[in-house]
């Protein structure tokens, strides 16, 4: 056990219990604001999901992309990212790309080999 260079005043005491009172505070605020951020962005990306769903069409939502379908994502930010060919449906993978990169994707290029597509999102 450490001992104490000195006695232990009252003061020392008071801004001890202060700084209990200020981080159970802060605690607790920092909790509630946690869960309001983690909430408001569940719901942002639940209607981004579902703006998607609705101005895609189908076959492009649930598109997988691989050796024949590419496609491209061009995001607010002026970046652009390839999808790869993975297991996921295209839309799963533009919301990872969001969550991830915390870009929002603006346009959709789809190219099937002979022609292109571009679909554009808000």
């Amino acid at each position: 056990m450490h001992r104490l260079p000195g006695p232990v005043r009252y003061q020392d005491l008071q801004t001890f219990l202060r700084a209990c009172q200020i981080i159970i505070w802060l605690g607790n605020r920092g909790l509630e604001l946690a869960k309001e951020v983690a909430q408001a962005a569940w719901v942002a990306e639940r209607y981004r999901r579902e703006y998607l769903l609705q101005i895609l069409p189908i076959s492009v939502v649930y598109a997988i992309p691989g050796n024949t379908d590419t496609f491209m994502v061009e995001c607010s930010d002026g970046r652009c990212f390839r999808l790869q060919n993975s297991t996921l449906p295209l839309l799963w993978q533009i919301m990872n790309l969001e969550r991830n990169q915390s870009v929002r994707v603006v346009k959709i290029i789809h190219d099937d080999g002979h022609r292109q597509w571009a679909y554009y999102c808000l």
